[in-house]
């Protein structure tokens, strides 16, 4: 054993109920009058309530509550990571910005639980085609955005955008209240 002080915080699995919980514990070793070591001191501390708020707090800042998927603020953070991948390594991405055209007609005339159904919907169905190193955030109101990474040229891709658009829910549960829609806007980076 070891004459020092320690410290751990993190996850932890208690024996006794199986549970998982998060700790904070130190430790102090425990000396006789020639300075052996006899024993220890252990204080544990349960910090579960603090981890939790502190995840909570997080996602508040880095996800959209509505949809649960990322904001405008993690956006914004991958996209300075994806022009530092660049800089180091080269790695291109693109960027598509979606528009869903007539969104305050829908919201105007259908309620504003029904256009929260569809900004759910759409968030939920653009989650299901991307990689999962691909990015998808709500910039706000009815505007979405999608981060490719490691796309092979600096040419856009072309093909995807038509995918998204496919799956849109508009074209399907709302199309009495949609004219034909544009195509989303897509640009390469850098």
């Amino acid at each position: 054993m070891e004459r020092k002080e320690g410290h751990y915080e993190g996850g932890y699995t208690t024996k006794l109920t199986a549970t998982d919980i998060f700790i904070n514990l130190r430790t102090v070793p425990v000396l006789d009058a020639q300075r052996e070591l006899i024993g220890g001191i252990g204080i544990v501390t349960d910090i579960t309530e603090r981890m939790i708020a502190q995840e909570k707090i997080r996602r508040q800042a880095y996800y959209d509550t509505l949809t649960d998927i990322p904001n405008r603020v993690m956006l914004m953070e991958q996209l300075r990571l994806c022009a530092i991948r660049f800089k180091r390594h080269g790695v291109i991405a693109a960027l598509l910005f979606l528009d869903l055209d007539q969104f305050k007609k829908i919201n105007d005339s259908l309620g504003h639980a029904v256009g929260d159904e569809l900004l759910k919907e759409t968030a939920a169905r653009l989650k299901n085609i991307v990689r999962e190193e691909d990015l998808v955030a709500r910039l706000g109101g009815d505007e979405f955005c999608r981060i490719w990474e490691r796309c092979r040229s600096r040419r856009p891709p072309m093909r995807r955008p038509w995918r998204i658009r496919s799956i849109m829910p508009w074209r399907r549960r709302f199309r009495s209240w949609v004219t034909d829609s544009t195509p989303p806007l897509v640009s390469g980076w850098p």
